[in-house]
């Protein structure tokens, strides 16, 4: 099950093109996150063999608090239209001269979402985390600095069996 409104796994086929060999193992997909609701961009939570990262984060919020922050985070990410929000809720990331150059971040008073922002109208939602940030920040370098041009992109109509792809044609 996938995407939709916030729920679950699958794998997905991509084409890929790296130089470390454990990266080239790394199966990637992507699954729409239609809660959202913004005009103008699509979101995705990207799996990484078969894990979301963000998805986790998401699933680990049980205080009341926590979770009225993340439909505020999801709010935001509805509103977000070419930077016309504030630095205090969207902001672009930089990392070193090496790390990755289109990694933007949603936040709250508590709680952050990572995303990667891809040309020309779409974000790839990475992790969440709550405050902590530079080490966040170097959680999403280190995990999604090397991830593919193309990626499978999977709905809840996709089932996955034992680890077999659907087959699924979409690629983002």
């Amino acid at each position: 099950m996938c995407g939709g409104n916030i729920t679950g796994p699958q794998s997905g086929n991509l084409s890929i093109k790296k130089n470390n060999y454990d990266e080239l193992m790394d199966e990637y997909h992507l699954c729409p996150l239609n809660d959202i609701g913004n005009p103008k961009y699509e979101f995705y939570f990207l799996y990484k063999n078969g894990r979301c990262f963000c998805k986790e984060f998401i699933d680990s919020l049980q205080q009341k608090s926590d979770i009225d922050e993340l439909a505020e985070l999801l709010a935001i990410m509805g509103k977000v239209d070419n930077n016309n929000l504030p630095q205090s809720k969207y902001r672009h990331i930089t990392g070193g001269k090496r790390d990755r150059k289109d990694v933007y971040e949603f936040k709250t008073k508590h709680l952050r979402l990572y995303a990667i922002k891809k040309e020309p109208d779409y974000y790839l939602v990475v992790a969440g985390y709550k405050k902590g940030q530079d080490k966040d920040i170097a959680k999403v370098f280190r995990h999604f600095n090397y991830i593919p041009d193309r990626i499978a992109i999977k709905d809840e109509s996709d089932e996955v069996e034992a680890g077999k792809d659907s087959g699924s044609d979409d690629v983002k």
